[in-house]
């Protein structure tokens, strides 16, 4: 999907900076019946439960995951695992 975004570039891809809120985009996009791809290393239970409502009602969801190896840095002393 590409769309006109605030920086007035056409680009389908949201960065939670200059180029908008990834789950505003997906909150306003994602219909019941929906088919999602999304590549991304930082999708989280948080995100997952802030968007639950919608992608409980989806058909598929493609979801390719790389490690986000930056989250040690944040907080080393997080031993949490998501």
């Amino acid at each position: 999907m590409s769309q006109n975004n605030d920086t007035g570039s056409v680009s389908g891809i949201r960065d939670n900076h200059t180029h908008g809120k990834v789950g505003d985009y997906l909150r306003e996009k994602i219909q019941a019946g929906s088919k999602l791809s999304i590549v991304s290393a930082y999708f989280t239970i948080y995100a997952y439960e802030a968007l639950k409502d919608k992608l409980d009602n989806i058909e598929n969801l493609q979801f390719l995951f790389g490690e986000p190896r930056f989250v040690k840095s944040l907080d080393p002393n997080k031993t949490d695992k998501k």
